[in-house]
């Protein structure tokens, strides 16, 4: 696991990069658990974007939500997004 950590650092940008993305991943993560019930209820099957713990935008569409975090100057990588349903559904993430 060494060689993965070593490459995940090394892709981020170095150890300083990568401790700011991991913090504010983790901000973004515990905003987004805080807020879902809230965010079920007006949010209900759209997709949601989450970045520097604060709700920055959302879509029915994912590629109309990506395509909205650029113009914003928000890397989609970087945002936490998550597809919030008030039904439990299995949702696959794929590139």
């Amino acid at each position: 696991m060494p060689v993965l950590k070593d490459r995940a650092i090394k892709s981020a940008g170095g150890l300083t990069e990568f401790k700011r993305q991991s913090e504010r991943y983790s901000d973004d993560l515990r905003y987004l658990e805080s807020k879902k019930p809230d965010l079920v209820k007006t949010h209900d099957k759209e997709w949601v974007a989450i970045y520097n713990a604060s709700l920055v935008d959302y879509n029915k569409s994912l590629p109309e939500l990506i395509k909205a975090l650029g113009k914003k100057g928000i890397p989609e990588e970087e945002a936490l997004i998550q597809f919030i349903s008030s039904e439990n559904i299995l949702t696959l993430y794929a590139r």
